[in-house]
């Protein structure tokens, strides 16, 4: 993944579209399914979802060799679909669990410290007043999206690539290969090179055979 025109065509098409509520192609009309009010969380999950999304080859190869213009258009639309999927079929039953922990904690710590004739302390009465309150489930459902921001930038390379964009523009330096391309190119070479090898002992042994 590269910090290209594709990657920010994608990423601010999509989150412009989720962040004026827009709905392009997805889940448009009423089928059943509630569409989310975009806030702050819910853009967190659509950024590290346009983010992942854009380190996978999108779009066919047949459209992809036809017309480039055709392809990046397709790439974008398939993006605002699968966010849009992600949203309601991932990120709403997500909250939904995230929010159902701290009472959750709440009931077990409850229970031990009952049995524990310990109920009444201020300790456990203020540990209990925390896990009730509405704003820790707020809290957790924004950690759980940052955390997803987090992974989806090392997943796809993007503090790597942003180092290496301020390092070129700061001192010039080369950029750093980042993890996993250089692998990547690699793996392609051996396979290059086991394919001509199976091709090479193909040739030998049908030469054999014809003698």
């Amino acid at each position: 993944m590269a910090l290209d025109a594709r990657w920010l065509q994608i990423v601010a098409i999509g989150m412009v579209l989720h962040i004026t509520n827009s709905c392009v192609i997805g889940f448009c009309g009423d089928m059943g399914l509630k569409r989310i009010e975009p806030d702050f969380e819910s853009s967190l999950f659509t950024l590290a979802t346009l983010n992942l999304l854009t380190t996978q080859n999108l779009c066919p190869g047949v459209v992809a060799s036809a017309n480039p213009i055709v392809a990046r258009l397709f790439e974008i639309a398939a993006s605002i679909f699968i966010v849009d999927v992600a949203l309601v079929t991932i990120w709403q039953p997500g909250m939904k669990f995230i929010s159902a922990i701290p009472p959750f904690i709440g009931s077990v710590v409850q229970c031990v410290a009952t049995s524990l004739c310990m109920v009444d302390t201020a300790p456990v009465q203020w540990l209990l007043s925390i896990l009730a309150d509405e704003r820790t489930c707020n809290d957790s459902i924004l950690v759980a999206a940052i955390l997803l921001v987090v992974y989806s930038a090392k997943s796809s390379n993007f503090i790597c690539h942003m180092r290496n964009l301020l390092e070129e523009k700061t001192s010039g330096s080369p950029p750093c290969p980042c993890p996993g391309e250089d692998g990547g190119k690699q793996r392609s070479r051996k396979r290059s090179r086991s394919r001509s090898r199976v091709r090479r002992d193909l040739s030998v042994s049908t030469f054999e055979t014809d003698d």
